[in-house]
């Protein structure tokens, strides 16, 4: 119930919290930037659309400050160090320089292709239609001009171009080598290009100086690779009644000598170890969909008989047969390992492994045994190392299969695993998981869960992967089953529930049912009181801890119990309140209301804020344009523009006046004086003197202050405990504060110390030196030293 829960009023203090809105690393890149992100929702098209999630992307340093702001749309960097490719919100795109600070293009592109060769291709929308194409050079400066109806990538020193619905090449200089004559698009590769003559409608193969080395006869041909290219006779088409007749494809080579006939619908480009992957055409005239491998001869070294064949490191070549069985075979046609595996990796440092029946064994290129078969999720091959990974944990053997350490993990991803470039750490990739952290041991347990509360005052949290759990700080289930629903434990009573189908309940400590729940359970307890509500008569129901209905009132929603009293909101948008009975409070209905707090309660009417206490009755008359709730025996409110500390009887503490103000806490007041913020008691005195862009009232004998929009924590005189540096901070609590920090939260403890690295989305409250936390789904990088 938020608008009942939030306070009164805050006379906000004078900072833009977009300068300390948090965002997300999301990669660091080669050149030691950081791709940044934030991401929020902004309200559908219509009244009928759901909101649109949105993110955006900015870029920050190697020391973490933002060199780009985080406002556009995308945000990729190119393989030149320290240039991006930037798209704003108009969908318009230009290139930043990370090292200078400076975009070195106009976002004025509609696309920038990746830079080869020293340059990328940029392509601009024309009125009323179409596009012109141009490049630019790694300092953005455009050396083709933008004025092309196709420019392709700089390939052999050349590019091919479209002008006038004719293409033709030129140099990355704009100087015209090859004038646009021709049909098609394409590249240069080996030295030749395959071209269209417009007047065969043909493909042939021109060199660079334009002459002619294959004659146009085909009626579609490829790029040369490795001195060989593929060449179409006839183009496959729909015969009807799902029927199509292939492709026609022979190989030739740079001399135009056709090694093979036209006797395939398909031909690969070279393969390691110089040989092809093809697909024959049956003499009917279909696709036979086999798979075989031929030599540049055009001999056959590996029948067409499989269902699938595919590269797999160091000359080798994994064939599938239709029962989905797996064999491997050399380049020069051998059949080493027969297809009768479940599955077979690729070759990787003179290592593979194969797969029968869900059990993994590795071996050496001779097919030596280093690890025997045994279970796992997946298996990583490095040079100095192996990696057996499961769902909870890693094992790690050596180069020739020597056991070495296990190490826990829970949640681990099969996929997505990596070593590091020198294999002295492995990362592991995982899901999102819920984390136990002992501060006195550090010691992490993940638990496998994805969602998890915090802890209540019984010492349970509760935490669910599809059902819920409780567990106990030690990270015990103590919940004698999984629940697919409850509602966290509050002044000892949870409510719950046993299967799909079941009525919920409320339990004890023990878990045992207290009683069967009839309405529904919005909770939690407070005061002895939980809100429910009746589904029959869609009235407010209030019940006690054995179950029993108290009373119910008419409204739409209803607030906790707070001092004896409960905030209802009714359908038409007023507030009131009663006590434990549900009795009203007072006769008279309010525009606004807050808890009572200190035995008062600000309530709204006629635009102006005034004060009732517990029976109802206005005892600070309706004068005020904001007010807070009451904190040592103490409020702050705003009237003729200024913001003035009153006691409970509406008379101010002092003449004191301030600019502004926000919410006080135990018996402290956040405010603003000549442009500046600092902290006042309720008498006005500073105690905390008046030098920051914002503050926090002080919480066990500390406080948080920002500058320049980052925050540190502060001591109860106003002396900084930790650098400026941090996102957000949260008040301190049993000796520990949540901090926020690129996104992510941890915990410092009262001397500003981390007790726990901001490495996690959410962060919970310590209770016995132990605290709750989840792990974004996300890569752990752990030693194999």
């Amino acid at each position: 119930m938020k608008q009942l829960l939030i306070l009164a009023v805050l006379g906000i203090l004078c900072i833009s919290r977009v300068q300390a809105q948090d965002y997300t690393i999301r990669n660091t890149n080669k050149d030691g930037f950081s791709s940044v992100s934030i991401s929020f929702s902004k309200p559908g098209k219509n009244a009928y659309s759901a909101p649109d999630n949105v993110t955006r992307y900015g870029l920050t340093d190697p020391a973490g400050t933002l060199v780009l702001p985080v406002i556009y749309s995308k945000l990729i960097a190119t393989v030149e160090p320290g240039v991006y490719k930037v798209t704003d919100t108009l969908n318009l795109t230009g290139l930043f320089n990370a090292f200078s600070r400076k975009f070195i293009t106009e976002r004025v592109y509609y696309e920038i292709e990746p830079f080869v060769n020293g340059l990328a291709v940029v392509k601009q929308e024309k009125k009323p239609y179409g596009f012109n194409w141009g490049a630019v050079d790694v300092n953005g400066k455009i050396v083709i001009p933008v004025e092309y109806e196709y420019l392709g990538p700089l390939k052999e020193g050349l590019m091919n171009f479209q002008k006038d619905n004719k293409t033709g090449f030129l140099d990355r200089n704009n100087t015209i080598i090859i004038p646009a004559q021709y049909d098609n698009l394409s590249d240069f590769g080996n030295g030749l290009a395959p071209v269209r003559f417009p007047d065969k409608r043909l493909y042939g193969y021109i060199d660079k100086s334009n002459q002619v080395v294959i004659p146009a006869k085909y009626v579609e041909a490829g790029n040369f690779y490795e001195g060989y290219a593929t060449v179409k006779r006839k183009k496959g088409q729909n015969l009807g009644n799902g029927k199509s007749s292939p492709d026609e494809v022979a190989l030739i080579n740079k001399k135009g000598v056709e090694i093979t006939g036209f006797d395939y619908a398909y031909i690969s480009p070279r393969k390691e170890g110089g040989v092809f992957l093809v697909t024959p055409v049956e003499q009917n005239g279909q696709s036979n969909k086999k798979y075989g491998i031929i030599d540049s001869t055009g001999t056959f070294i590996i029948p067409a008989e499989y269902e699938d064949i595919n590269t797999s490191g160091e000359g080798t070549f994994r064939l599938r047969t239709k029962g989905y069985k797996y064999g491997m075979a050399d380049a020069k046609g051998v059949l080493f390992l027969q297809p009768e595996y479940d599955y077979i990796s690729d070759v990787k440092f003179n290592k593979l492994y194969t797969k029968t029946k869900g059990k993994y064994t590795v071996l050496d290129r001779s097919l030596k045994q280093l690890i025997a078969a045994d279970s796992a999720e997946n298996v990583y091959l490095g040079k100095t190392k192996i990696v057996y990974l499961d769902k909870k944990k890693i094992r790690v053997f050596d180069a020739e299969g020597k056991f070495l350490k296990t190490i826990e993990q829970a949640n681990a991803k099969v996929y997505g695993s990596a070593f590091s470039a020198k294999e002295d750490s492995f990362y592991i990739g995982h899901d999102k998981m819920v984390c136990l952290i002992n501060l006195s041991t550090n010691k992490i347990s993940m638990l496998p869960f994805t969602e998890a509360s915090d802890f209540s005052e019984e010492g349970y949290f509760m935490a669910r992967s599809v059902y819920y759990s409780f567990l106990n700080h030690r990270g015990e289930i103590v919940s004698p089953i999984s629940y697919p629903s409850a509602v966290p434990f509050a002044e000892g009573v949870c409510a719950l529930q046993a299967g799909n189908f079941d009525l919920p309940y409320l339990a004890g400590k023990d878990f045992k049912k207290i009683s069967t729940l009839y309405t529904s359970f919005k909770g939690p307890f407070s005061e002895g009181l939980a809100f429910t509500v009746d589904a029959s008569t869609n009235k407010l129901v209030y019940i006690d801890k054995k179950g029993n209905r108290v009373f119910e009132v008419e409204g739409k929603e209803g607030g906790a119990c707070k001092e004896g009293r409960i905030p209802i909101l009714t359908p038409y948008g007023e507030y009131f309140f009663v006590d434990e009975k549900g009795k009203m409070i007072g006769t008279k209905k309010w525009k606004m209301i807050s808890e009572f707090k200190e035995g008062l309660a600000a309530v709204r009417d006629n635009g102006k804020w005034g004060f009732i206490d517990r029976s109802g009755t206005l005892v600070i008359p309706l004068q005020y344009d904001e007010v807070s709730s009451f904190t040592g025996g103490a409020a702050i409110v705003k009237k003729d523009g200024a913001y003035l500390i009153i006691d409970k009887t509406g008379t101010p503490t002092s003449d004191k006046r301030f600019e502004a103000a926000a919410s006080p806490d135990n018996g402290f007041f956040p405010v603003k004086k000549e442009g500046k913020v600092g902290v006042v008691d309720k008498k006005g005195n500073t105690v905390i003197g008046f030098q920051y862009d914002n503050i926090r009232p002080i919480s066990e004998d500390r406080a948080w202050a920002a500058k320049d929009g980052k925050w540190a924590l502060l001591d109860n005189k106003g002396k900084a405990l930790t650098e400026f540096k941090y996102a957000d901070g949260s008040d301190m609590k049993n000796g520990y504060a949540i901090i926020k920090q690129n996104g992510k939260a941890g915990l410092i403890n009262k001397s500003g110390k981390v007790a726990v690295p901001a490495e996690y989305t959410q962060i919970g409250s310590v209770y016995q030196n132990t605290v709750v936390a989840i792990r974004a789904e996300g890569t752990l990088g752990y030693s194999l030293k």
